[in-house]
């Protein structure tokens, strides 16, 4: 500023024949001085791809200059310092006077840059590391402009659907509890008649002829547990089916016993099953019936000697069960079967009995109808694996073991109580010995997939029921994989011995390493089963997850959209919320902050595939950034979970969408470039204030020794910033920043200096102004790589005064020129031209600056500037 003014004031004076003109002053001291004589690019360039630029920089003065550096720039008006910069700097070795350097650089056009035509800004010695004869000259703009078109949004992927199944026809269980369901037939009924299609019993009607459900316990483990509440025609009815198949009077071994046998109770466990107790001449029809024996007599496997086939099925089920599942399942469960006594239908040993027979399905039942505790149990299982639907028989048959193992074990609660751990853990035991990370190795593996969306496609289904829908506890299973996949196989076993005293749901809540209301939201969230979170598909393969199970819809912005969610104990609801095109931030309120066991989340899936997860659980109000300039979300998904073990809680939650910012972090500074969002919103406003102080004291001299002026400005001044985010990666001036700004002028001109009569004179000068600052004076970055806030050098420009100027021996001038446009930024590590704030500690919202500098500048006509300069002061985020 100072050099303009003075420049004038000596134009003036030699006009007015008060001082000697430049040619009369003396020979000036040789100084170096860069130009940059050309420069120009390649037409049109894409946001976010390289530019190759050249241009030429030229020595004009008298003394070599030393290395300096080129910055370029993209200008939309063709004004210097109106302009984005392009990183980074260009070296320029040091240069010999009246030669030219070729510079060559690529640099990359930030994705931030809008589309439109710039002009290409190139300027010399951009770290003002050389004293210069002209420092005006350093800088020049392409003739021709550059065309930035717009990157090619990404196509946005499509939605992720779950496979969707084959049609296939409902199962003789489905039409058999649709009709209980609608109350055509009682529930006694349709349990008998589900019996009948368990093993192809002809007394099945022909309306419930469905295919194998391949995933069923079956009637029978249910009728033992119910047999003192059905009637006497029901129990005889189910009786045949209750007695082990290799016993006369059995629904597979129909023919009328032939030699009476007493009980042998002595010294041994009886059977209290009333199906058996009921006949003291039951023997086993050993003429036709053949049995193998595990090595430890744990087990015997039984199959009908009109089936010679199935021999080789009793033995590899034999060897498999010597050889993996009783062991394996055994450290597992840290416990084993329970003897069943050798009483009546005990098949002649205390083995588990597990009877090959024609049947759709497995069934494990215990010895009982009292209790599901500490009892010993019966088996019956297909004879093919085909004929129940399944792809192999090795993971079911672990399965049933498992029943068996549990069956043994002693639980609080009824079986009622007790059966979806029962399912739930079992259908996990399929994935455990057959999944290579085990190392178990049994197959096929995956079996377990098909109980999975049982429970995916209702989410707001409690953990605890076990229908409907149908299978849903066989589907929980996921919740035990989860833990394991996670590193706690032992989670299963710690379930079991905490149901030894406490009921199901406090058994597994103990069993949790941070129980229900730690882990509960986390095991939610992964059933989303997409993206970037911790998933099944990862894990295991599995293509099915979480569905959603309610809209929002919020439109546009400003208008509040309130939902009201309930969510069951123990369960979970997927809220898909549809944003409107021009909102760029969603504002998410919700009445559970706070709470231990109502969590909620964000899942957002964006337009280039990459996932971003917002625990929204610790706030009564959160910001999604839902456009972040390179990115929008395509799918919004709030996930709200519920820990309580058993009430429903109910979640009130406001919507409200906003266009007035983005959500977008600025640029890294420096060859990479890049625009990260930040995750939960972004920053729409930094406000605060810098305080400045600026001296420069010059001197002249008239070229042959003698002084002719010397002089001191001291400035002082204050920026009242309000920055809001401009949509391209950064923050620029807004509504109600405004500046102040004044200064003094001292200067003395010397007798010899001007025309006769003139003598020496001494001028003083107020400076001042005040008011708005201009739209382009300021901007900001945040660094990502820091935290720091960059504050550009624009800021330094904050507005224009008018200078009276009045001396002896030069006539009056009035001039608007720029305050503050000297002063640098207070750095010396090539950030120029930024000022960098530093967080007032990690992670805090206010970012402070003091610094002070001091330079020393050549002005032309001889003049030296010896400049100093501070800054202080705070900037905040909201």
């Amino acid at each position: 500023m100072i050099k303009r003014l003075l420049l004038v004031l000596l134009v003036l004076a030699v006009a007015a024949g008060a001082l000697p003109s430049v040619a009369t002053a003396g020979r000036p001291k040789p100084r170096a001085d860069l130009a940059v004589t050309t420069v120009s690019s390649a037409p049109r360039v894409q946001q976010g791809k390289p530019l190759r630029v050249t241009a030429a920089v030229r020595n004009l003065g008298r003394r070599a200059a030393a290395t300096s550096a080129v910055r370029l720039a993209l200008s939309p008006d063709r004004r210097v310092g109106n302009d984005r910069t392009l990183g980074p700097t260009k070296k320029v070795s040091g240069l010999k006077p009246r030669r030219t350097a070729k510079v060559a650089a690529t640099v990359v056009v930030p994705n931030a840059v809008r589309p439109g035509r710039y002009w290409l800004v190139a300027c010399a010695d951009a770290g003002r590391a050389v004293p210069e004869r002209d420092e005006r000259n350093n800088c020049r703009v392409a003739t021709r402009p550059v065309v930035v078109t717009a990157r090619p949004r990404p196509v946005p992927p499509p939605t992720p659907q779950p496979p969707q199944p084959p049609v296939v026809p409902p199962s003789s269980h489905d039409l058999i509890e649709a009709d209980v369901a609608a109350g055509r037939i009682s529930a006694d009924q349709g349990l008998v008649y589900r019996v009948f299609a368990d093993f192809g019993d002809t007394r099945l009607p022909s309306r419930y002829a469905g295919r194998p459900s391949g995933l069923d316990e079956g009637g029978l483990a249910e009728a033992a547990q119910r047999w003192a509440e059905l009637s006497p025609a029901h129990q005889e009815v189910l009786t045949p089916f209750l007695i082990p198949p290799f016993y006369a009077g059995s629904h597979w071994s129909p023919d009328p016993v032939t030699a009476p046998r007493s009980r042998e109770t002595s010294g041994r466990r009886a059977f209290d099953a009333p199906w058996c107790a009921k006949i003291d001449d039951l023997v086993p029809t050993l003429e036709t019936w053949d049995h193998l024996d595990t090595q430890g007599g744990d087990v015997r496997v039984w199959w009908l000697a009109a089936n010679p086939g199935d021999a080789a099925t009793a033995a590899h089920f034999v060897e498999i069960l010597d050889a993996e599942i009783l062991p394996e399942l055994g450290d597992l469960m840290g416990s084993g079967l329970l003897p069943d006594g050798n009483g009546p239908c005990s098949g002649g040993s205390d083995a588990l009995d597990i009877a090959l027979v024609d049947a759709t399905t497995a069934t494990t039942f215990g010895n009982s109808y009292l209790s599901c505790s500490k009892v010993s149990s019966s088996m019956v299982f297909p004879r093919t694996a085909a004929a129940a639907g399944w792809r192999g028989a090795d993971p079911y048959l672990a399965h049933e073991v498992m029943h068996a193992l549990q069956l043994a074990r002693p639980t609080k609660g009824s079986c009622h109580d007790t059966s979806w751990v029962r399912e739930m853990t079992a259908q996990w035991v399929q994935d455990y010995v057959t999944d290579p990370l085990y190392g178990i190795g049994l197959g096929p593996d995956d079996t377990e997939h098909q109980a999975a969306p049982a429970f995916l496609d209702h989410p707001a289904v409690p953990l605890d029921v076990e229908a409907p829908p149908a299978k849903h506890d066989y589907g929980a299973y996921l919740l035990p994989q989860w833990m394991a996949r996670r590193g706690a196989i032992s989670f299963v076993r710690r379930v079991w011995d905490e149901m030894a005293q406490k009921m199901p749901v406090e058994a597994v809540d103990a069993a949790l390493p941070n129980g229900f209301a730690g882990d509960w939201d986390d095991f939610v969230l992964s059933t989303w089963n997409r993206g970037a979170v911790p998933h099944f598909r990862d894990w295991d393969g599995l293509q099915a997850w979480a569905a959603i199970t309610a809209e929002a819809s919020v439109p546009a912005a400003g208008a509040p959209v309130q939902q009201f969610v309930p969510v069951p104990h123990l369960a979970a609801q997927f809220l898909d919320v549809k944003v409107g095109p021009t909102i760029k931030e969603l504002e998410v309120t919700h009445d559970k902050a706070g709470d231990p066991r109502a969590k909620l989340r964000a899942v957002l899936t964006y337009d280039d595939g990459t996932t971003s997860v917002v625990d929204l659980s610790g706030k009564a109000t959160s910001t999604l950034c839902i456009d972040d300039g390179t990115r929008r979300a395509v799918s919004v998904v709030l996930i709200y979970s519920n820990a309580d073990l058993a009430e429903q809680t109910k979640v009130t939650t406001t919507m409200v969408g906003s266009t007035a910012c983005g959500c977008q972090l600025p640029l890294r500074l420096g060859p990479t470039v890049s625009t990260p969002a930040t995750t939960g919103g972004g920053v729409c406003v930094l406000e605060g204030n810098l305080a400045y102080t600026f001296r420069d004291d010059y001197d002249g001299d008239d070229g042959q020794g003698r002084p002719a002026w010397l002089g001191r400005e001291d400035e002082s001044g204050t920026l009242n910033l309000v920055l809001v985010a401009d949509g391209a990666g950064g923050y620029t001036n807004g509504p109600g920043s405004t500046f102040s700004a004044s200064g003094t002028l001292h200067e003395t001109w010397w007798r010899h200096n001007g025309p006769d009569g003139c003598g020496d004179t001494t001028t003083d000068r107020t400076l001042t102004a005040s008011g708005e600052m201009l739209p382009e004076r300021a901007f900001a970055w945040i660094d990502p790589a820091t935290g720091d806030l960059l504050l550009g050098a624009g800021s330094s420009h904050p507005g224009r005064a008018r200078a009276h100027v009045e001396a002896r021996c030069v006539q009056t001038v009035d001039r608007e020129y720029d305050l503050l446009a000297s002063i640098p930024p207070c750095t010396t590590e090539g950030l120029t031209p930024f000022y960098r704030l530093k967080p007032v500690t990690r992670g805090s919202k206010s970012y402070t600056i003091s610094c002070s500098y001091a330079w020393t500048t050549y002005g032309p006509d001889n003049q030296v500037h010896r400049k100093r300069s501070t800054v202080n002061g705070t900037i905040t985020l909201p």
